[in-house]
């Protein structure tokens, strides 16, 4: 009696997890938010909540190397076998493998890939704080910042640009994107 009572508690618990899991899986969203002739820099969020920024090249076409990827909607899967033994790898990217998010701080350390990191700077084209940003990636993950098993979760990477236009101008006044919903506003010109 108590064998198959402990049975079915299993067999419940298992399949409310896996529901669980089915129902919530891990979305990204990179909100590519600047740009420059070196850098794309964005915001991440995990589930709908900022967590992060994000450092890419620029857009050139999708060429291998020297481009960051297309706007859109990736499934990603986990690799171990880079030296930091944990990587999400996107699938699907139109003409490119090999697409990944990882810990980097400068330009020239990506051929393709999204960096991470806490805090960007535009004009140096520079992100800080990348290993402590990439270690909080995998803890949310896992759910933990000691894992003792993979989640059984679905990862999608929604890649975009937003806002549409990040800057405007006219009349001697400009408006600036910066991050978060923040603007910028700056007069030129005599005012008195």
């Amino acid at each position: 009696m108590k064998a198959n009572l402990l049975k079915a508690f299993i067999l419940v618990f298992l399949t409310t997890s896996m529901f669980k899991v089915l129902a919530n899986p891990f979305v990204i969203e990179i909100n590519r938010t600047s740009h420059n002739t070196s850098s794309l820099t964005g915001e991440m969020y995990i589930n709908g909540e900022f967590m992060m920024h994000t450092l890419e090249l620029p857009w050139n076409n999708n060429r291998s190397f020297i481009s960051s990827i297309p706007p859109d909607t990736y499934e990603a899967l986990l690799r171990y076998d880079k030296n930091d033994k944990w990587r999400l790898e996107l699938k699907g990217v139109p003409n490119r493998s090999g697409i990944q998010i990882h810990i980097g701080n400068w330009p020239s350390q990506i051929e393709g890939c999204v960096l991470v990191g806490n805090k960007v700077k535009n004009i140096s084209n520079e992100l800080e704080g990348s290993t402590v940003a990439y270690k909080d990636l995998k803890s949310m993950f896992y759910d933990s910042s000691t894992p003792n098993m993979s989640p059984d979760l679905t990862v999608k990477v929604k890649i975009s640009y937003s806002p549409a236009r990040t800057s405007f101008s006219g009349n001697d006044l400009k408006l600036h994107y910066q991050d978060k919903g923040r603007w910028k506003l700056s007069f030129e010109g005599d005012y008195y």
